[in-house]
């Protein structure tokens, strides 16, 4: 199982435990509930490297240790300021969208790991999506005109370096929630972000042709929560 993805099945284990602790109260007492969500949320800001995960994390162990201990704090209050600290150093430390610029030449036809593709011709409305799995897409219409990109729990690549849109305003709608999208495109289109990023990041990898003739601006918007949209040249 790949390291990225080693937490979905901590999560299917989680899952499962809730649901037995329904039919089978007594197993509470083997394994607290809130130490199990502490020990999750530590995991998964770790694995992330998300400030703000891994400080829930530390909420709910602030929980678990005070009904442990019987301490007197006020549990509350000692969330939201634990949750506050990670939303503060997870936007200081890790910036909104950032930019590592590589040699073309070090560009390949196909995306790193990939297993299989699916490829899309003379569509003119794309919808795309990725569900707890990896999806590869190359795209090789002449004729787009609307783009949407849905990833929840998973990684999602798309090819668009022989794409054409055929609109006066393209834009690529997202939804990415706990996942990573991965978009190539061509040299000659420039992205314009206007995305929403909770506690998610916009890289860039390579530079746009800025001497082509035919730039094409094409709008990034939607959301991207808790993961990450990679754009390549």
């Amino acid at each position: 199982m790949k390291k990225e993805y080693s937490w979905y099945f901590l999560l299917l284990l989680l899952a499962l435990y809730f649901i037995a602790i329904a039919f089978f109260p007594a197993l509470h007492l083997i394994l607290d509930g809130m130490l199990v969500l502490a020990l999750l949320f530590a995991f998964f800001g770790i694995s992330s490297h998300n400030f703000v995960l891994f400080f829930i994390g530390l909420g709910f162990l602030s929980i678990y240790l005070k009904d442990l201990f019987h301490f007197t704090y006020s549990t509350g209050p000692l969330f939201a300021g634990l949750v506050l600290i990670g939303v503060i150093l997870h936007n200081l430390i890790r910036p909104r969208s950032s930019y590592t610029y590589k040699s073309k030449s070090t560009s390949h036809r196909h995306f790193e790991g990939e297993k299989n593709a699916n490829y899309i011709d003379n569509e003119t409305d794309l919808y795309l999506r990725t569900f707890f799995s990896e999806n590869t897409t190359y795209v090789t219409s002449k004729q787009l005109t609307n783009v949407y990109i849905n990833t929840k729990f998973g990684e999602q690549s798309i090819d668009f370096t022989q794409a054409q849109f055929m609109t006066d305003s393209p834009e690529i709608r997202l939804d990415v929630a706990f996942g990573q999208t991965n978009i190539r495109i061509p040299g000659n289109w420039r992205i314009v972000n206007k995305t929403s990023t909770p506690f998610a990041a916009i890289s860039y990898s390579g530079s746009h042709d800025t001497s082509s003739d035919d730039l094409v601006s094409v709008a990034l918007t939607g959301t991207v929560a808790f993961g990450e949209a990679v754009i390549q040249y």
